[in-house]
């Protein structure tokens, strides 16, 4: 288990067992190959929603274990969000 005062550096390069979540989602992100919790944070909670056997639970979970080190997902651009609602807003 982490300890609240570890410095943020150190803990994003932890294993995501680390943050004592449950066997079933540890087993997804082992799959999509999220390994740190640096690896998490990258991800956004659309993209944890995508994996197979990954519900909306296990992201609630993963978000509380998460914020109790003050960290939290990546959240979706704008970009993402029109390009996922079919807009184009502009090209790179």
């Amino acid at each position: 288990m982490i300890d609240k005062n570890t410095p943020t550096a150190f803990v994003l390069s932890m294993p995501v067992d680390e943050l004592d979540i449950p066997p079933r989602a540890w087993m997804c992100f082992m799959m999509e190959h999220i390994i740190t919790i640096g690896d998490l944070v990258e991800q956004s909670e659309r993209d944890l929603l995508k994996i197979k056997n990954f519900g909306r639970i296990s992201l609630s979970l993963v978000k509380k274990r998460l914020s109790e080190h003050s960290l939290k997902l990546r959240e979706e651009t704008i970009d993402e969000r029109l390009k996922r609602m079919g807009i184009i807003w502009r090209e790179k």
